[in-house]
């Protein structure tokens, strides 16, 4: 039904924004470690 296709979009969606987020944190790591001995 509805839902299922409803429920189906909210986890890809919720997927996405997590493959996003680790994305930007592998592109931020190098930055970081670089930075963190002038902390």
């Amino acid at each position: 039904g509805r839902l299922g296709v409803v429920a189906c979009v909210l986890a890809i969606l919720e997927l996405a924004k997590t493959s996003i987020i680790l994305t930007q944190d592998a592109a931020f790591a190098p930055i970081i470690l670089k930075l963190k001995p002038a902390l």
